[in-house]
């Protein structure tokens, strides 16, 4: 699960070079959901994965930054579209 986060945390610190980005914010909402739902796609509780990615879908839409956002909505529609573990 470590190892799944940093990842993530990496993605998220490449997506904000492009545009202006506060490291000691809080990781937005959308990103914290698709951790949970990874986590729960691990233990097999896919029907709970899906409905927290579709959360998170919510949740990115309303990202302010543009390429933060398409960036974020793009990755978990991808998630939710390919009816696969969201676990990279």
């Amino acid at each position: 699960m470590r190892r799944i986060a940093l990842r993530q945390r990496s993605l998220v610190y490449e997506e904000a070079e492009n545009e202006e980005y506060n490291f000691n914010s809080k990781p937005p909402r959308s990103w914290l959901l698709r951790i949970e739902a990874q986590a729960l796609a691990a233990k097999g509780q896919t029907v709970a994965a899906r409905r927290i990615l579709e959360e998170s879908l919510r949740a990115a839409e309303q990202i302010p930054g543009t390429e933060a956002r398409e960036n974020n909505v793009r990755a978990i529609k991808k998630m939710l579209w390919s009816g696969q573990n969201p676990n990279p």
